[in-house]
């Protein structure tokens, strides 16, 4: 499944992913135990490599990449992946 964020990142998602167990544990756990699962969440959505992509999307002009504007690109990327699945997150 192919998708653009609003602030312009393009993913490739196997659409299987949404179906994942690990996945969706890593995700529900991110959301309502522990924020550190999203390092992992990331990594089981878009692999090594979008990963990577999206770090340097999210670099900011001081080199920082904030941790706040990733985890709202995954949440935008996970809310697009939902709908064009019909399902919920």
């Amino acid at each position: 499944m192919k998708g653009k964020t609003k602030s312009g990142f393009n993913f490739d998602i196997d659409k299987e992913v949404l179906e994942d167990y690990e996945f969706l544990d890593s995700w529900a756990t991110a959301q309502y135990e522990d924020n550190n699962k999203i390092f992992q969440t990331i990594t089981l959505l878009l692999g090594d490599q979008q990963k990577k992509k999206l770090i340097e999307h999210c670099r900011n002009e001081k080199g920082r990449v904030p941790v706040t504007t990733v985890t709202n690109e995954v949440t935008e990327i996970i809310d697009i992946l939902s709908e064009e699945e019909g399902t919920k997150k």
